[in-house]
């Protein structure tokens, strides 16, 4: 029932698909940084095929919606003989109950046919929302009176426009004369001749014997009715942590703000559950033996591909300080490199070393004196005359 709401829909739908479409690859460190470990069993489940049936972005976006509304996402690891993970199948959240026992942690899954299967905590991946120990906390619970509100209000303006007269004037008789019934229903039935249809809208009339028109403004209470719609977006937007132009709300956006509140989307509302995802599939995916090894990680600036010159400015200054070589900008943006030219990094030539920077200034060389020929001549002379 909550998604007939058009923010809770927006909000929900903006986080997982924003989440989903982000490169999520398990990397590798090496002696000269890291590297996409495309042959690691992890990396084609996040990246690629987590299970037969799904393809990854599409289960992200469903681990997302389910712990968006229920406060937890479940997915089974099915693993090989060598323990290797090689399946990811999603498990709905209300067949799941997280519980303890002998000192460990246990999922218990309810069949279709009733009977309970205990899985451990190792073969489960596990991504929740804010709550206690064990579970994440349903935002539908704690959002329920806000949501009702706004089913409430849409349901309001919903009686209204099928069951309320909307009056957008009157017609009234001359003085304090009257009509007579047939004569009332003559004049309302050529009104509403000439009035009806979007056709006729914006036209001038001419009213006769005598008659007044008087228009109507909205009603006040039609009016608080919608300022009160106004808000009960903005407090969903709280309870889902998104901003309001993100569910196209642009009342208080503007274009100095705009670009500050979609950086807030990123740090504050998506930055978050990367880092829940990432560390779940860390614990889960990846063997301690090689944790320190390998690690996963989703690659938010895929956000920025839409922005050719957010993009660009980027690279720039990426290039500039030594960071991307010329290939790999291009790699990143799907185009052939250069040959080995492009793998040679660029810094600008009046950049120098902080230490160079702050060391004081060299003294200059010491010059020892040459006697020139005029002086060895005299001084041979000098010698003759002592000899």
């Amino acid at each position: 029932t909550a998604y007939t709401v058009s923010a809770y829909w927006c909000c929900v739908r903006v986080i997982s698909e924003t989440v989903g479409q982000m490169p999520w690859r398990i990397h590798e460190r090496t002696s000269s940084g890291q590297r996409v470990a495309e042959y690691h069993p992890a990396d084609r489940l996040v990246n690629r095929i987590p299970n037969r049936e799904q393809d990854a972005a599409t289960w992200r976006e469903l681990m997302l919606r389910w712990v968006l509304t229920w406060g937890n996402a479940y997915s089974e690891i099915v693993r090989d003989s060598s323990y290797r993970p090689i399946e990811l199948w999603p498990i709905e959240p209300w067949r799941v109950a997280p519980l303890r026992a002998d000192n460990a942690l246990w999922y218990e899954v309810q069949q279709a046919d009733g009977d309970p299967v205990t899985l451990p905590a190792a073969d489960v991946l596990h991504f929740r929302g804010l709550g206690d120990d064990l579970v994440g906390w349903s935002v539908l619970r704690y959002a329920a009176r806000s949501l009702g509100l706004s089913m409430a209000q849409e349901e309001s303006m919903a009686a209204q426009q099928e069951n309320g007269a909307k009056l957008s004037g009157i017609l009234r008789p001359p003085g304090a004369g009257s009509f007579t019934r047939e004569k009332t229903d003559a004049i309302a039935a050529a009104w509403q001749q000439q009035n009806a249809g979007s056709k006729n809208h914006g036209r001038v009339y001419l009213i006769n014997q005598g008659i007044e028109f008087t228009p109507l403004s909205m009603p006040n209470t039609d009016a608080q009715l919608l300022e009160s719609r106004q808000f009960s977006v903005i407090d969903i937007c709280r309870f889902m942590r998104v901003p309001p132009h993100k569910v196209f709300d642009l009342t208080r956006a503007t274009f100095a703000n705009i670009t500050h509140q979609s950086l807030e989307f990123q740090t504050d509302t998506i930055g978050p559950w990367i880092v829940k995802l990432e560390q779940q599939v860390n614990r889960k995916l990846i063997s301690p033996a090689a944790a320190g090894r390998f690690f996963s990680k989703i690659n938010a600036n895929a956000i920025l591909r839409m922005d050719p010159d957010t993009r660009a400015n980027w690279y720039t200054r990426l290039r500039d300080l030594g960071v991307f070589s010329p290939n790999q900008i291009a790699a990143l943006e799907d185009m052939d490199t250069v040959g080995a030219d492009g793998d040679v990094r660029l810094v600008p030539v009046n950049m120098q070393t902080l230490e160079r920077a702050a060391a004081p200034p060299a003294p200059p060389p010491h010059v020892v004196p040459t006697a020139t020929d005029d002086e060895d001549g005299e001084r041979a002379d000098e010698a003759a005359d002592n000899g």
